[in-house]
């Protein structure tokens, strides 16, 4: 059985959904070492979420 799926979230605990049909590259953007995300989304275009290392 798997667990109930949840939104990644920011620093602010704002979810991170783009909306229907998005496509999630993990990618270090900012040449930084860590890796940040790039999100595709139909009809939208591209984004991009910088991990500033956060730690829950």
């Amino acid at each position: 059985m798997y667990a109930p799926f949840e939104f990644l979230r920011d620093k602010d605990g704002r979810a991170l959904n783009f909306g229907h049909t998005t496509t999630v590259v993990p990618f270090d953007w900012d040449a930084d070492g860590d890796l940040d995300l790039v999100w595709g989304v139909r009809f939208k275009g591209v984004f991009i979420s910088i991990n500033d290392g956060f730690v829950i």
